[in-house]
């Protein structure tokens, strides 16, 4: 939706590729990114890569630095302080991820089933797999044949766990967790997404302590 938008609004100054248009993409390490065309019948495939890519705390680092520099080069008056608050937040965010991965390190090499890929970054930092998804294809609902084959590849498996973001929907995950003995949990998916997350602090301080209430 936000291309149309720019064009719309027939500001040039915020434009793709003007100075007051910022793609965080551009500076993040993207996953998923596709090989070859992306053809509509695959559902809803990013062809520039995973978008999801704040679901990794350390790239919330890489973000603010980049963030500070842009409105440097906007307003370079201010460069310095755009730059030291920048700092100041990505030193407290690293020091927050050192707990975070040692709370977190019962969860290297589980083996997790996930609604959406929307969670790769996150299993990627700390250490998890993702088995398979309930969705067959990205952005497109499974369907019963799909639900019956995947109860039945995770009762074979290690994957004894569902993870899924607050925006999913959850009465088909709790489905798919008692018919295959498994356990589900939902983690917020951004800030504002659930009750009391005002912040990305907040957020994962929030996703930590939702995943450490997993045996």
């Amino acid at each position: 939706w936000l291309p149309p938008l720019q064009v719309a609004s027939h500001n040039p100054r915020i434009q793709k590729g003007a100075d007051r248009d910022f793609d965080a993409s551009t500076v993040m390490p993207l996953r998923d990114v596709p090989s070859g065309s992306v053809a509509a019948g695959l559902g809803e495939v990013h062809p520039a890569g995973n978008p999801h890519y704040l679901m990794d705390p350390r790239n919330g680092i890489l973000l603010v630095r980049a963030l500070a520099e842009r409105l440097g080069q906007i307003e370079p008056e201010k460069a310095a302080g755009f730059r030291g608050r920048a700092e100041s937040y990505a030193n407290g965010l690293s020091r927050a991820i050192a707990g975070w991965e040692s709370q977190l390190k019962p969860w290297k090499g589980r083996s997790v089933v996930t609604y959406h890929q929307g969670l790769t970054y996150l299993l990627a930092w700390i250490g998890a797999s993702g088995e398979a998804t309930l969705e067959e294809r990205p952005g497109i609902p499974p369907s019963p044949d799909r639900v019956v084959k995947l109860v039945d590849a995770m009762k074979r498996s290690r994957a004894r766990v569902i993870l899924l973001e607050s925006t999913e929907p959850q009465s088909l995950a709790q489905s798919v967790a008692r018919q295959a003995g498994a356990r589900w949990v939902v983690l917020p998916a951004e800030v504002d997404s659930i009750r009391g997350i005002r912040t990305y602090r907040q957020l994962w301080d929030e996703i930590v302590k939702r995943l450490k209430s997993v045996p």
